[in-house]
């Protein structure tokens, strides 16, 4: 299959990882993949597969603005992505469009693409704003907000009706996206069976790590008490947050060690030496794509995630047996505690995660070459 691809930008921690995923196994099946997204970040992963970044960082805020609210009212950067792509790939004839995104972007693009190329178009859909936490539904209150909700929505739904193919990050989205277009299938974000599996992993200290952004609306305020509590308490226990320097500023001044990013290569063996993953709530995101959140299912590590008991990924800790989700203390320190005496019996953690299958980015990508291959030929 020649599989042209549309992405949202790549950004850091994870680079877009679940398309990543995808494109390095469908590359590795002998499929030729060529990417087309946005200028972001600086590409730092490795890739066999050609990423075409179009458009030029923006330096000049006001322009930025200008054009912003322009794009807004007309569509203008949907409609000149489509064209500069199309344009750029004139000499190859591709088999199928493959969009992957978080929102709007570069979806009005895909299928404005697939209907002047003639192809089928398949959406992956990491993310609904219907499901996003600060989503609007009293017009009268946020009446500006209301309108721009209500006209990305409509430009999303035009696109993913024409999709021939759709797949989705949760039973919640699937539900959602089904009124839209029935021809959806639900494929969680998942890990690298390669890189995160479970391997006994002894330490000399019982570690509990974030890894990954942190913002001003995540809550840690729970878990800072927790750790007064029990510092004394536990007296091998450590804490550590591994996240941006721009992301952390709201725990720099209140936890101790705070570090940077950790380079992809390494993560492996940090969630191995790991005895709980740590995941905040985040007041603005629904928390899906929390990378870090399928990396301990591989490597079968325990979860513990503050502090919302309810919620997305409070229903898939649970489906999976991966931890706990909560929003009390006495909750969250008993579970350290009941951990902590499992490190000290045989100097690591490990649990038995539920369903791990269905989270195994190989399988899924196997299905999704299926998926693309078959909107190939009801296409023909």
């Amino acid at each position: 299959m020649n599989i042209l691809v549309l992405s949202s930008a790549f950004q850091r921690p994870d680079y877009n990882a679940r398309l990543r995923s995808q494109c390095d196994y469908l590359t590795r099946q002998g499929h030729h993949v060529e990417v087309y997204t946005e200028i972001w970040d600086t590409l730092r992963f490795k890739h066999r597969y050609a990423i075409h970044e179009i458009g030029e960082p923006n330096t000049d805020y006001f322009r930025w603005l200008m054009l912003s609210i322009y794009a807004f009212f007309t569509n203008y950067k949907e409609r000149k992505f489509a064209y500069q792509v199309l344009w750029r790939s004139r000499k190859i004839k591709y088999d199928i469009i493959l969009c992957s995104t978080d929102s709007c972007f570069p979806l009005g693009s895909a299928a404005l693409l697939a209907k002047l190329k003639n192809l089928p178009l398949h959406v992956d859909l990491w993310d609904v704003q219907e499901l996003e936490p600060n989503y609007i539904k009293q017009p009268w209150w946020h009446p500006i907000k209301f309108i721009r909700q209500l006209i990305y929505t409509s430009r999303r739904d035009g696109a993913l009706k024409q999709a021939q193919s759709i797949t989705t990050i949760s039973p919640k989205h699937v539900e959602v996206v089904q009124k839209i277009n029935p021809n959806v299938e639900l494929m969680f974000n998942g890990f690298d069976p390669d890189r995160f599996n479970y391997q006994p992993t002894k330490t000399d200290v019982f570690r509990i790590n974030f890894f990954g952004l942190s913002s001003e609306t995540q809550r840690v305020d729970m878990i800072l008490h927790v750790m007064d509590r029990l510092q004394n308490e536990l007296p091998k226990i450590q804490w550590m947050f591994y996240s941006p320097e721009l992301n952390y500023n709201h725990l720099k001044y209140s936890a101790p060690n705070t570090f940077g990013i950790l380079p992809d290569e390494v993560m492996p063996n940090a969630i191995r030496q790991t005895s709980i993953v740590l995941l905040f709530n985040d007041t603005e995101n629904n928390g899906l794509n929390f990378e870090q959140f399928y990396q301990a299912l591989g490597a079968e590590k325990p979860v513990l995630f503050t502090n919302v008991p309810t919620g997305a990924v409070p229903d898939l800790i649970s489906f999976t047996k991966a931890g706990i989700a909560t929003n009390s203390v006495r909750e969250c320190m008993n579970f350290i505690r009941s951990q902590y005496e499992q490190w000290e019996e045989n100097g690591y953690t490990h649990c038995e995660i539920k369903h791990k299958e269905m989270f195994n980015s190989l399988l899924q990508n196997q299905r999704l070459e299926q998926i693309l291959s078959e909107s190939i030929q009801q296409s023909k």
